[in-house]
């Protein structure tokens, strides 16, 4: 026989961990099958919203576990025997973009009842295992973060005279800073949780900021008049770079006598580098020749390679704690 299910005795079964309102399974218009031994088919539809504690610690590579709870309202377990099952997800599921199933269970507990302790209900949770599919994230995301970092530490070796240093900096902060508000809003609003990719981006966004700050302080090292004192040490590190220079000049002339250099080829395969300050102006003609330049160019490259080592060691940190 096909009947309503309000025609007929049913089990009260409600969804516990419910968010709606109403979480009774089935409804009276609801149709129910009844055989000539007395079994009933009974396949009660409907959707109802539950909520569960996400773990965002490891986004976009996150494994998350949800659960339904599903008891009898007021029948107890001496009027309803509720037998164990399983969840079934290899069909009749719809898929999802963010995230697969990878495994499920169930668990039966009881409790008594309050004022009736002789009597016990019988609770079920039907619990989901949830992987993230993180290829959008790090594709997206993860990838163009990376790759604007290293441009921290590709801003000092930009020539300061053209201008644009500082312009380089400030834009790979921008951008940095464009990309957390990107990843705020994929990240579930909770505080239980920091998710480590956070921590990421911040100290990201802490090494350009350092990377602005540097390369401020390389042009107004830079800008510095010849008249303004150059500490010892610098000055050590300046002769011995004009020293270098001059002992590299020597050993080109040895090779390449003056007469030769008059051939254009010759000359093209044995052009120096480009002189120094010091080459040009003389190292003991401290009114004329202004080494504050040199110590700016100095500091750039000194700079670069803190950064850049600094920066590989953070993306390779964060890529080791991901797989």
């Amino acid at each position: 026989m096909n009947v309503l299910q309000k025609d007929i005795w049913i089990p009260d079964l409600t969804a516990t961990n419910s968010i709606d309102e109403d979480a009774i399974f089935g409804g009276d218009n609801l149709r129910v099958y009844v055989n000539h031994s007395g079994n009933i088919d009974w396949e009660p539809g409907f959707t109802f919203t539950t909520s569960c504690t996400v773990d965002v610690t490891m986004f976009p590579v996150d494994y998350q576990t949800c659960s339904v709870t599903v008891m009898p309202w007021m029948t107890a377990d001496n009027e309803i025997i509720i037998n164990k099952t399983e969840v079934v997800t290899d069909h009749l599921l719809a898929p999802n973009g963010q995230f697969d199933i990878v495994g499920s269970s169930v668990t039966k507990s009881k409790f008594s009842i309050f004022g009736n302790p002789n009597n016990k209900l019988t609770e079920s949770d039907f619990t989901l295992e949830l992987k993230r599919k993180s290829t959008f994230y790090l594709l997206n995301v993860v990838g163009p973060i990376a790759a604007i970092s290293f441009l921290c530490g590709v801003s000092f070796l930009v020539p300061s005279e053209s201008g644009e240093k500082l312009t380089v900096a400030i834009t790979v902060l921008l951008s940095l800073t464009v990309f957390l508000g990107v990843v705020d809003d994929y990240l579930p609003k909770t505080s239980d949780s920091i998710s480590y990719f956070v921590i990421y981006v911040t100290l990201l966004i802490g090494m350009s900021f350092l990377a602005v700050i540097g390369n401020v302080i390389t042009l107004f090292i830079h800008s510095r008049s010849s008249s303004a004192t150059i500490p010892r040490f610098l000055k050590i590190l300046i002769i011995r770079k004009y020293k270098n220079a001059k002992s590299e000049q020597r050993s080109m002339d040895k090779v390449f006598p003056a007469s030769l250099r008059r051939s254009s080829v010759v000359s093209i395969m044995t052009m120096p580098v480009k002189p120094s300050c010091c080459d040009i102006c003389g190292i003991n003609n401290e009114s004329v020749c202004n080494h504050w330049p040199e110590v700016a160019k100095m500091a750039d490259k000194f700079v670069f390679i803190i950064f850049t080592l600094t920066l590989f060691g953070i993306n390779a940190g964060f890529s080791f704690m991901y797989m």
